[in-house]
């Protein structure tokens, strides 16, 4: 059964709505598997680690969760990393994760 949008914006807010969701948990994602690689995990590890970085995002509103993941990550592995070096990466990984999901569009 489909359901009526009454308006042609519903539509495209739904759209956009999950693809902005699909689009941060890509992020997530390559940001996970980047710092997972320079902290020297084993490829074992990477997926895992990745996940982590996906799951934090869900621990409150924004991209401060997943930041604080990774800091606290790098500060025990004895590679502590500034704030704008970390948000350059999740801006970085933001861009890629775009550009991903425009190819596909």
């Amino acid at each position: 059964m489909h359901r009526t949008i009454g308006k042609e914006g519903d539509m495209r807010h739904c759209l956009y709505e999950a693809t902005e969701y699909n689009v941060v948990a890509r992020r997530n994602l390559l940001l996970g598997l980047s710092v997972g690689r320079a902290l020297g995990l084993d490829p074992a590890d990477l997926d895992g680690f990745a996940a982590e970085v996906i799951a934090a995002d869900h621990e409150q509103p924004g991209h401060d969760d997943v930041l604080a993941h990774i800091a606290g990550w790098m500060e025990r592995r004895g590679r502590p990393a500034a704030g704008r070096d970390l948000t350059a990466l999740l801006v970085e990984a933001q861009r890629t994760a775009r550009l991903h999901f425009a190819a596909t569009d």
